[in-house]
């Protein structure tokens, strides 16, 4: 149409792709939301592959998976137009496609085994911060993940007593490849999200001026943000469900119908100690998964203690894949050690682990957990009776 989108307080990428599902489909609701709930499932295989590299179980990787399915947050963010969905599914692949290089050895690989994974988290670097400011946190994350390897790989050659300069310099060939990786490829993609609207005819052919001009647009708006809201949620209750967002309400024919975000209680809550245990673990031993979740939780949570705008519970979207890598991370250890490594006998000569009946009680409850709480996630037909019950807290509002 040529027209000048007026919602101009995020990057393009993610509201491109929507416009792809609105072109497919029409302008209508399921158009708008078809392209978010299709990456919701997208991302899922990501972070399977993901847990698999990370923890080498298929079981573990199936479990992990299945519980970030069935969050309350992933579930109700991924059916509505936004595009955190897209930050949180670039994330996935920024983070998997490091986690590919983390595995490799520096010093002994080839560059056709070291550069490809390095290539491809740089792309959706790009392809991340292009749909939402949010992902470039995570790249931070990526950043002490990549020198963190490159240290450690150092140190060891050392202590071996190996001669470290033809390593050293292997290092440093790596950061100038990565140099192209993660700023000249990246902002290329970013800028190149930006020319449907940069160069449309209003703009006059001068697309660095437009460029420029739609990044502190969005800037200032960010910065200088004064604003309330009833629903807001500061950093530090992410965490503990405090304060769901509230997103729709509505009485039908029918019933009552309303829609929240926020996240599955017993997953979120339950994440927290295998969060601890991380930070504990890779003190201690350094353990690849725990470097992996501190770096990325870290990286995309920690920043908004520096906001001092209006926030939301939706902001915590982008660290919830890495509680559910720490919780797998717990796991891998009750597989392998302690009285839930154990196998039990059932009858009928049925065995198993003690730590694959806990895991199993703890994924059932979640999917109970998400049964219950489906009618105010998902807008279907309930009563209002029904959503007052299932406000656990004051700060729960449903109806």
């Amino acid at each position: 149409m040529g027209l000048e989108p007026y919602e101009n307080t995020h990057p393009t990428l993610g509201k491109l792709i929507i416009s792809l599902g609105i072109r497919l489909f029409g302008m209508n609701p399921f158009g708008w939301r078809f392209m978010g709930a299709l990456f919701g499932v997208l991302m899922l295989p990501v972070l399977y592959h993901l847990l698999k590299q990370l923890f080498g179980r298929t079981r573990l990787a199936f479990a992990g998976t299945v519980l970030f399915a069935f969050d309350f947050m992933h579930f109700t963010q991924t059916r509505i137009a936004t595009i955190d969905t897209y930050a949180v599914f670039f994330l996935l692949l920024m983070y998997d496609a490091m986690v590919v290089f983390l595995k490799g050895d520096v010093g002994r690989d080839s560059w056709k085994r070291l550069l490809p994974p390095l290539l491809a988290c740089g792309v959706f670097t790009g392809l991340g911060i292009a749909a939402k400011w949010t992902a470039a946190y995570g790249a931070l994350g990526l950043a002490g993940l990549f020198f963190g390897k490159l240290a450690f790989t150092l140190w060891e050659a050392r202590r071996r007593g190996e001669d470290v300069r033809p390593l050293a310099r292997k290092c440093l060939q790596l950061c100038a490849w990565c140099c192209l990786f993660f700023i000249v490829i990246p902002f290329a993609i970013y800028f190149a999200a930006f020319l449907p609207i940069t160069t449309l005819s209003h703009n006059g052919g001068k697309l660095w001026w437009a460029f420029w001009n739609y990044q502190t647009t969005m800037f200032n708006y960010h910065a200088h943000l004064e604003a309330t809201h009833s629903f807001a949620s500061p950093w530090y209750e992410w965490p503990f469900d405090i304060r769901p967002i509230w997103y729709f309400a509505q009485d039908n024919w029918n019933g009552y119908s309303t829609i929240s975000s926020f996240g599955n209680p017993l997953l979120w809550w339950g994440c927290l100690p295998a969060l601890a245990a991380a930070a504990y673990l890779w003190w201690k031993e350094r353990p690849r998964w725990a470097a992996v979740v501190l770096a990325g939780f870290g990286s995309v949570y920690l920043p908004w203690v520096l906001v001092p705008r209006l926030t939301f519970i939706y902001h915590y979207f982008t660290a919830v894949p890495f509680l559910v890598v720490a919780l797998c991370g717990v796991f891998s250890l009750l597989y392998e050690k302690g009285p839930f490594a154990r196998r039990l006998t059932f009858p009928g000569g049925l065995e198993c682990q003690g730590a694959t009946l806990l895991l199993a009680a703890f994924a059932a409850g979640c999917l109970l957990l998400f049964a219950v709480y489906f009618p105010v996630l998902s807008g279907a037909p309930t009563t209002r009776e029904y959503a007052d019950a299932l406000e656990l807290f004051d700060s729960w509002y449903f109806s």
